[in-house]
């Protein structure tokens, strides 16, 4: 018998089984505006943010435990000694036995991240082998294949879940494009290599947000047809 998947989430969430094979495949998706809260057959627990999708077989927790990301997702996992958990995400492979991480790896992104709250994750790719303790941050550049490990404060990993971050503008700005499926253009690059905090709630909606933003950074945002566009504030000269 097929696997059961068993919803805990208030939001939208598509599910697709194909049944083309005697195993089959279940793909869960959490479109663009939503996320999800997922109870994976073997009791492991997944947070699928907004635009990401998992797939999984059939026979999960029987003879394996791997799955497919694309997208973002937080991961409690179960712990089974005898069957590890991985998943695998742009030509990455994240292995564990039981603890709390993130996994960011959507498509349009040009890095895959791993923060690593607790337990242990080893980290593969063609070229290197990781083995990360918590705290760990990995950043594999898809371009060029490399990947770094240094340590951070690794709970800002989590905090789309909690509504809380410490985050760069352009990261910023890809979430909430997703969150709120909406366009996004940032059209400076001058915000890069700088992070700051925001907090942010249910309620509000994208428009207040980005006033929000101006309001805290020296930044322009214009709005029309396609969605927002994002500038650097010009400075103002002295008379």
């Amino acid at each position: 018998a097929a696997a059961v998947l068993i919803l805990i989430s208030a939001f939208t969430t598509r599910h697709l089984i194909h049944t083309e094979d005697p195993v089959q495949m279940f793909s869960v998706q959490a479109p663009q505006g939503t996320n999800s809260r997922i109870s994976l057959p073997d009791g492991s627990q997944v947070w699928l943010n907004a635009g990401s999708t998992l797939n999984y077989r059939s026979d999960f927790n029987r003879s394996s435990r791997d799955i497919g990301l694309s997208g973002e997702a937080y991961f409690e996992v179960a712990r089974n000694a005898d069957l590890p958990f991985r998943v695998q995400a742009r030509g990455c492979t994240f292995t564990v036995l039981g603890t709390r991480f993130n996994i960011s790896a959507y498509d349009e992104d040009p890095d895959v991240l791993a923060a690593l709250m607790e337990g242990s994750l080893q980290f593969e790719s063609s070229r290197s082998t990781e083995t990360m303790v918590p705290g760990d941050l990995i950043t594999y550049d898809c371009r060029t294949m490399e990947a770094s490990r240094r340590q951070v404060d690794t709970d800002q990993f989590r905090s789309w879940i909690d509504r809380y971050d410490a985050i760069s503008l352009p990261a910023l700005l890809r979430r909430l494009a997703r969150e709120y499926d909406v366009k996004i253009e940032l059209c400076t690059d001058a915000f890069d290599d700088k992070t700051f905090r925001i907090s942010l709630t249910e309620a509000q909606d994208i428009e207040s947000i980005m006033g929000g933003l101006c309001d805290i950074l020296p930044i322009s945002v214009r709005r029309d047809t396609c969605g927002y566009r994002v500038d650097s504030r010009p400075r103002k000269t002295e008379p």
